[in-house]
């Protein structure tokens, strides 16, 4: 498809109007930018004050839970509360997504990264990249046997040749051996390769866990965490449905301090949600991202090595 020509391209110069109207437009989001960093920056201070105000709230109240005839009334309380509550956790942390895509961390990591991928592509390299992985599995596999193995002073050369194949019960009866060496010995041979695949390393969104290259994919975090999240707002939102506020002075004072026990769990909620997602993008997708990254540079040094 043709580009589309600029202004530019055909020589016509914007009007003052149009650069005005740019420039506002740059503004307005620099604005907001700014407004919503600096919530996010005293997002601390604000929810002191509404725990604050809560401790006020529940010091000037005769508090007490709910009787069982009184929770049967409270169902559909309950599951409003926990649809809210949940709601805005989700979405809140869209928003905080949102922004962590926007931050300068994440658009530093994935230009490098995309960087590479091209670098590999434009001199046609993939071809090694399945060479490179059984490569890296061979070496991880040796490093992490030999962290165990070398203190009670074995050679790897020593452990193939002698003990890498052997039999659990060859080695516990073994008179030459120690009882370092032996649990040593059978704790290297449990140790399995890694899982790499050219899929890990040139598609972003996989890995996995342990002892695995990548770590835990990002995805796979936010999936836990909003399942754990849901859990948790189920035994809060229990919680506060139970609680009955009856007023010692005030009858006024009943209903304000029930809202303001239930806001507090959505609000609060809220907060939590956006700092979720933002920090699940700016640490966890940045540092996935630039473990794939470390991984593809040392793919390309041992691809153009090799000659594959």
């Amino acid at each position: 498809m043709d580009r589309i020509p600029e202004l530019k391209d055909v020589g016509v110069t914007p009007s003052k109007h149009q650069t005005s109207l740019e420039e506002s437009v740059l503004n307005e989001k620099a604005t907001k930018k700014r407004a919503a960093k600096s919530l996010m920056n005293n997002a601390g201070i604000l929810i002191g004050v509404f725990i604050v105000f809560a401790v006020i709230i529940i010091t000037t109240t005769d508090i007490h839970l709910a009787s069982l005839e009184e929770l049967s009334k409270l169902g559909l309380n309950f599951f409003l509360l926990l649809f809210c509550t949940y709601s805005m956790y989700i979405a809140c942390s869209d928003s905080g997504m949102r922004a962590g895509y926007g931050s300068e961390t994440y658009k530093a990591v994935s230009e490098k990264y995309e960087a590479l991928k091209r670098t590999l592509i434009e001199n046609d390299l993939q071809s090694g990249l399945c060479a490179f992985c059984r490569h890296y599995v061979e070496e991880e596999l040796h490093s992490t046997r030999m962290a165990i193995l070398a203190p009670v002073g074995f050679t790897y050369s020593e452990y193939v040749e002698k003990w890498m194949n052997a039999e659990a019960t060859a080695i516990t009866e073994s008179k030459e051996l120690s009882t370092a060496q032996k649990k040593a010995l059978l704790r290297a041979n449990k140790i399995k390769p890694i899982t790499l695949t050219t899929d890990m390393i040139v598609h972003q969104g996989r890995g996995g866990s342990g002892r695995a290259p990548l770590g835990t994919n990002p995805r796979t975090k936010k999936t836990l965490r909003f399942g754990t999240k849901f859990l948790t707002l189920l035994l809060v939102s229990t919680g506060v449905v139970m609680i009955v506020v009856d007023v010692v002075s005030n009858p006024s004072w009943s209903v304000f301090s029930t809202i303001v026990l239930k806001a507090m769990t959505v609000i609060i909620n809220g907060f939590s949600g956006y700092k979720f997602g933002f920090e699940n993008i700016v640490v966890d997708t940045a540092e996935f991202i630039s473990d794939q990254t470390d991984l593809l540079e040392q793919a390309i040094k041992y691809i153009e090595k090799n000659n594959f």
